[in-house]
């Protein structure tokens, strides 16, 4: 789904409590630098402006953080997995409320976002919490296995590589409970593909969301599809056309999309056996994008497959990347065989 532009009584009620996502106002301290040597004053102005106001971040967070709390139907207390924390308050919120909650987070100091076990520290001490550090990748966190009842990874996944987000979510699928949830936030950005032309930008990449999904055995359970890049039902002059309806980002034009995932193939549930869910094949159409690729004939027969494949019964996935002279494009259709009646 794609997060709305207006906001929830409740959501507004939470950011209000708890000063998100800015804080109550900006402290402008660089706790990162500090190494947990603050003054009175310092640590009073960090109580005062809150847990939201040591990390700067994009206002889409409006909505992305009280959403992703509500979403996640909390229980007190829960063990808590974030991943790509940095020192945002949101995994403060976590903590006062009782929740057992480890963050790991390397740090990205290129982006503004750097970490610190000093600055933890120090923050853990004004705040009244006990947030634990793991300052790390997460592939190197070595994290127990069947542990957490929640993980969080909220606007962290746009931001790595594609096999570094699969790696990751493999991951997270391993530490969570069989009943377990992942709450995820992605950036959709509408100056990246399938928006324009362009894949990246100084913030990362739009992600396929079924290329996240299909290798890391997660299904989800909260996100409309027709809102999520990558799914057939996604559909890019619909999401332009409601734009008035979604939250806009202002630093930035991007969108927020979310999803609730649940780990599959680990007694969570009803799971089909490997009989009867098929195979994936993998289909690699190279179409000519030279005159319009919005409006090449290549693009009109790739749609005509697709729906042809979903007629027959077939789960598919479907999307597509630019060369890098912008004349062709590889079209990826990813389809899980029909089960066998």
């Amino acid at each position: 789904m794609l997060l709305p532009k207006k906001l929830e009584p409740r959501y507004i009620e939470w950011n209000k409590k708890w000063g998100a996502p800015f804080g109550r106002r900006p402290a402008n301290l660089r706790v990162h630098d500090l190494r947990g040597r603050m003054t009175a004053a310092d640590e009073a102005l960090l109580a005062e402006t809150g847990m939201f106001s040591v990390q700067p971040t994009n206002d889409t967070r409006t909505i992305e953080y009280p959403w992703a709390y509500h979403a996640a139907r909390l229980l007190t207390p829960m063990r808590i997995l974030e991943v790509g924390g940095g020192l945002s308050g949101f995994q403060f919120v976590l903590s006062r409320e009782g929740h057992a909650v480890d963050n790991v987070d390397p740090g990205l100091d290129r982006l503004g976002w750097p970490v610190s076990q000093d600055a933890m520290h120090t923050l853990n001490r004004v705040f009244s919490t006990n947030v634990s550090l793991l300052k790390c990748g997460i592939e190197e966190a070595k994290l127990p296995i069947g542990a957490y009842d929640r993980a969080f990874c909220l606007s962290v996944i746009e931001h790595l590589p594609l096999d570094e987000a699969r790696r990751g979510l493999k991951i997270i699928h391993r530490a969570l409970k069989p009943d377990g949830l992942l709450i995820v936030t992605l950036d959709l950005f509408l100056d990246l593909i399938p928006f324009s032309r362009r894949s990246k930008n100084q913030w990362g990449c739009n992600q396929v969301v079924t290329d996240l999904i299909d290798s890391s055995q997660f299904e989800i359970v909260q996100g409309n599809q027709r809102e999520l890049l990558g799914f057939p039902e996604f559909d890019v002059q619909e999401v332009m056309g409601k734009l008035d309806q979604y939250f806009l980002g202002s630093f930035h034009p991007v969108l927020a999309q979310a999803m609730v995932l649940r780990p599959v193939g680990r007694n969570s549930g009803p799971v089909p056996s490997p009989k009867s869910s098929g195979s994936m094949l993998h289909f690699w159409l190279i179409t000519d994008f030279s005159i319009d690729p919005q409006k090449s004939s290549s693009q009109t027969h790739v749609a005509q497959v697709i729906g042809a494949l979903l007629k027959a019964g077939h789960r598919v996935s479907y999307g597509y990347l630019f060369g890098e002279q912008q004349h062709y494009a590889v079209s990826v259709i990813n389809l899980a065989n029909r089960p066998p009646n």
